[in-house]
């Protein structure tokens, strides 16, 4: 899989929900899309977390092994996973208990869109309702304890 698809496929998503829900009315929910990358031409094996739209390198590289082969067991066998994830606290802030389900419906878009936008690219891709907890010092490292990982789509080369 080409980097430079992977990388629009991810900046397609993110922008398709920032039009969606424009930060000045709904607010912030730290909605990012960090990419388990497996087999991306131009991208080292590891978890990438980007900040972004626009960003085509990442700002960290977690280089996990053991977490990366839970990813893999736990989704598909693809040269990359896409990990939706937006920041629960900011969504409980604004919008009190209808904080998680409005984050999740959010994360759902920008999953949905990077997916949409990959199958016009020619991958194949499927999502994930479920999600694997991030271990502690990958939610550190990103320097955001409260960002979750809310949804995931697999991304493969298609037949």
């Amino acid at each position: 899989m080409p980097r430079d698809v992977l990388d629009q496929v991810r900046q397609s998503g993110l922008a398709a929900e920032r039009r969606q829900w424009p930060y000045e009315i709904h607010g912030d929910m730290g909605i990012t899309i960090a990419v388990a990358a497996y087999r991306v031409d131009g991208l080292v094996p590891g978890l990438h977390l980007y900040e972004n739209v626009g960003d085509g390198d990442p700002q960290l590289t977690v280089d996990d092994a053991d977490w990366l082969g839970l990813l893999r067991a736990k989704y598909a066998d693809a040269p990359a996973l896409l990990l939706v994830c937006g920041d629960l606290d900011a969504a409980c802030a604004v919008h009190g208990a209808a904080g998680y389900p409005h984050v999740l419906t959010r994360c759902g878009h920008a999953g949905y869109a990077a997916l949409l936008s990959a199958v016009s690219f020619g991958l194949a891709a499927a999502p994930f309702g479920f999600t694997v907890p991030w271990p502690r010092t990958v939610r550190g490292l990103c320097g955001e304890a409260n960002r979750n990982h809310l949804f995931t789509v697999a991304l493969g080369v298609g037949g």
